[in-house]
Parts: structure tokens; C-alpha cells; sequence
């Protein structure tokens, strides 16, 4: 199992115990660019978060992918500052899972943050084939 390397990033799936991210490898095994960007911001963000970032263009690199600076030209101070920039990177100390708790509103209580509530979606029924 790979699920403990911090180099890679992994979705836990509920058929699958755990998948990963195909940008992640070559013929080689884990690209050590990515290995090193991924390291670095597991620490503030999740697997998921930082694989949307990865693949999305990116202006502070003239609108390349941070997985295309890092892979394919191996800048992993560019695409680590434009983390930064675009909050990612040092987002919450290491091991500060829990976040703090919100300040006492008007009324004493703690206010809670506005959540937007769950959007219903839709469930398509696509016909089943059985047999031969």
C-alpha cells in the first residue's frame, strides 16, 4: 500500500480503499518534482484541494498548470511561491486538524459561519443489461 508515502496524493473512494492520481507517475514510478510540491502542501491542504490546483492554469505561471512547471521544467520554487500566493501553502500549522472555534457573536453564543446548504442532485436511471 502507498497510502502513508506524503509524496503522493490519494482519494479515498468508497468501492476502492484508495486511488491515486495518474498525473502523479511516469515509467519511472512517482515524478520527484510533483513528489517534493505535494509534500510540501499536504501540510495545509487536502489531497483533493491540491490536485484541483495542480491541473488548473495558473497566472502567476503564465498560465501553465503547476503540474506542468513542475513536471515538465522541474521549477519547484515557482510553482511552491505561486502556492503561497494563491494560499495554499502554510495554510494551518502541521497536526491542527481541528479548526478554532468561532468568537462569541452579539448574543454571547458562538456564531456559526453561513453554509450554503447541499445542492440535490438529480439521479439518472440508466437501464441495466443482464444475460449473455
Amino acid at each position: 500500500m502507498l497510502r502513508h508515502r506524503p509524496d503522493l496524493l490519494v482519494i479515498d473512494g468508497r468501492w476502492l480503499p484508495e486511488a491515486y492520481f495518474a498525473f502523479q507517475f511516469d515509467a519511472g514510478g512517482v515524478q520527484p518534482a510533483l513528489g517534493l510540491v505535494v509534500q510540501e502542501l499536504k501540510v495545509g491542504a487536502s489531497d483533493v484541494d491540491i490536485a484541483d490546483w495542480l491541473i488548473r492554469p495558473n497566472r502567476l505561471l503564465g498560465l501553465s498548470s503547476p503540474l506542468a512547471v513542475a513536471t515538465g521544467r522541474g521549477d519547484v520554487a515557482r510553482v511552491l511561491s505561486a502556492a503561497e500566493a494563491d494560499g495554499l501553502l502554510g495554510a494551518k500549522p502541521a497536526g491542527s486538524a481541528i479548526p478554532p472555534a468561532p468568537a462569541p457573536g452579539p448574543s454571547g453564543r458562538a456564531e456559526r459561519p453561513s453554509v450554503r446548504p447541499p445542492v440535490r442532485r438529480r439521479r439518472i436511471h440508466r437501464p441495466v443489461f443482464h444475460g449473455s
